[in-house]
């Protein structure tokens, strides 16, 4: 372990020489792009503040009708000695005796390679002009067996995959960019279609999505398997919106964005992680919270979830802080009471759009059970405590739900996500640093594509953290013990050997009070030796508190010099006068 010192009264200072620090937003989703410079100018970007893992959303297993198809812009042109691929492939399998249940695109722009054409009925359908491959895939709807899976009797009933290619592909390019970075990739799973409960083939339809995501998955280990092994880390995808969906409601009813019940949604995680975990890849998850008394879920029920998506095969919970949906607020344990326009004005904004009629007076504990901070610190303990391997991630939502000219390019259609923001600054990032960064693996944000790189209000994101990456983030505070007084900070870049911290209390006569305080102990590796974020840093402050004219119990607020937030701790101390904190804003 890293430490630095200073002990008793000797003023020995054990300061290392420290790099500038990457910002602690180190992964995040992006759109698709169709040229290797392309990739190569956005990693570089990304890079530079500190990037090194990009995600992707995949593309949807679209269910449609053969008309929908044969009409689709992007499908006309498939056609087979002059007939319609669709037409054709109807006369083809008619004859063999086959029964279509389901018409499926999926439009991802992969060239695939022989894995994915596995079986004879599969085909792919080269047009010279305008310079694309079509891709036929027949699939089983029901569940087969590897050496049962190119046999098709009469009377099976199958869905028909058509896709397609152009003459580059987005996904190999991105391979190619982030490996010569160094940088690991989270390709996009299959999504599944919506709203599967009113097809009558929902179930069948199902059945062949899993099939095709065993395709995928074969092809992609054929294809980038050696290669590409340390580059591509896993595969991004998920079947609910909010954590506590897959454990909270009654079993058998429906629940997500596709009608289908809780059980049907976690044997399909199940199906999903055991065909990543086989291609030697994890499985990553990223649902949102919401902590809103109209939800009315409990930090318990959060719990249940992460243990629920851990005992499914999830190797990875990125979970959404929902902050700019309007679902979670970062107030602190002091501001219950607060209104929320004077707490967070642009969170009021939010609510206020989605309720027109939502009094001016409304305050945090009148809108949302918990904080977030509460949230990140039950769900690091429960893990801890359960023994729960799979990682924690803090995933940012870096926009607010006021409408605006930034898009959201990233596709996350059924997220509840919009596809045009307001965006944000870098301070409000930090202070979603602040409130969920102590008690997670990594931290990722949505989007980069545009939400980091949009300038209708000035400079962007991006270049925001470019120039501020070195200001101070606390994200705990709190004494060390009950016998020991000592304020304990963790956070980002607190080690400049001149940070300072200022600390506000009330006396005992309840006048307001404030010291300025150093530290004397440091572990500059916390995160590396907690299995947490990386670049977390522990520091405990000097025992210059004068406990002695402080109330016995109450809050206090402490913040780095020069940070954009702070941290506020309750607290009751039974064998001396301590203090009670009111009327501070966290911020300063």
């Amino acid at each position: 372990m890293s430490t630095l010192h200073v002990y008793s009264c000797t003023l020995v200072l054990l300061f290392s020489v420290l790099a500038r620090a990457d910002y602690p937003v180190t992964a995040s989703w992006f759109a698709k792009r169709n040229s290797l410079s392309e990739w190569n100018t956005a990693l570089d970007q990304f890079k530079a503040i500190g990037g090194d893992t990009v995600l992707q959303v995949g593309a949807s297993y679209n269910n449609r009708t053969k008309t929908s198809i044969s009409q689709d812009e992007a499908f006309a042109n498939c056609k087979v000695n002059g007939v319609l691929c669709t037409d054709y492939t109807e006369q083809e399998l008619n004859k063999k005796g086959l029964k279509i249940v389901s018409w499926v695109t999926y439009e991802n722009n992969e060239i695939y390679g022989p894995k994915m054409l596995a079986c004879p009925l599969d085909r792919n359908i080269v047009v010279k002009s305008p310079g694309v491959t079509y891709y036929r895939i027949v699939l089983h709807t029901t569940a087969v067996g590897d050496s049962e899976a190119c046999v098709f009797e009469p009377g099976t009933n199958v869905s028909v995959v058509f896709t397609s290619s152009a003459s580059s592909d987005p996904q190999n390019l991105l391979l190619q960019s982030a490996s010569s970075k160094a940088m690991s990739v989270y390709f996009g799973l299959p999504r599944l279609p919506p709203d599967l409960k009113s097809n009558p083939a929902g179930y069948q339809v199902v059945l062949s999505y899993l099939t095709w995501v065993y395709r995928v998955l074969a092809d992609h280990s054929d294809r980038y398997g050696p290669h590409y092994q340390k580059t591509l880390t896993g595969y991004s995808g998920g079947y609910i919106n909010v954590l506590t969906d897959l454990t909270k409601g009654l079993k058998g009813s429906a629940t997500g964005q596709s009608g289908l019940t809780i059980d049907d949604i976690a044997e399909i995680y199940k199906q999903v992680a055991i065909m990543v975990r086989n291609s030697g890849k994890k499985f990553l998850t990223a649902p949102s919270i919401d902590l809103t008394k109209a939800r009315g879920d409990a930090l318990e029920d959060y719990a249940d979830g992460v243990t629920g998506l851990a005992n499914v095969g999830i190797d990875v919970i990125a979970l959404q802080e929902g902050r700019g949906l309007g679902r979670s607020s970062y107030h602190e344990v002091n501001e219950t009471t607060v209104q929320i326009k004077d707490g967070d004005q642009m969170l009021f904004q939010i609510l206020k759009k989605h309720n027109p009629l939502l009094p001016d007076t409304v305050t945090f504990g009148d809108i949302y059970t918990n904080n977030t901070q509460s949230l990140f610190k039950f769900l690091a303990s429960a893990r801890a405590n359960n023994q729960i391997q799979t990682e924690l991630w803090l995933v940012i939502q870096a926009f607010d739900d006021l409408g605006g000219d930034c898009t959201v390019d990233v596709d996350f259609t059924g997220s509840g996500i919009p596809a045009k923001v307001s965006p944000v600054d870098k301070s409000r990032v930090d202070w979603a640093i602040a409130a969920g960064g102590v008690s997670v693996q990594k931290i990722a944000a949505i989007a980069w594509d545009s939400l980091f790189t949009c300038t209708n209000q000035g400079s962007s994101l991006a270049q925001q953290i470019s120039d501020d990456n070195e200001r101070p983030i606390l994200s705990y505070c709190n004494f060390h013990s009950n016998w020991n007084q000592s304020v304990v900070v963790i956070g980002f870049n607190l080690l400049a050997e001149t940070q300072g911290f200022q600390l506000y209390y009330l006396d005992y006569n309840d006048n307001p009070q404030q010291s300025m305080i150093h530290g004397y102990y440091y572990e500059t590796d916390y995160g590396v030796q907690h299995h947490l974020v990386p670049s977390l840093q522990y520091i405990m402050l000097w025992d210059f508190l004068p406990l002695n004219q402080m109330k016995r119990h109450g809050f206090l607020y402490v913040i780095p010099l020069g940070a954009n937030h702070g941290c506020v701790f309750e607290y009751t101390i039974y064998y001396r006068r301590i203090f009670k904190l009111r009327g501070y804003s966290r911020h300063d």
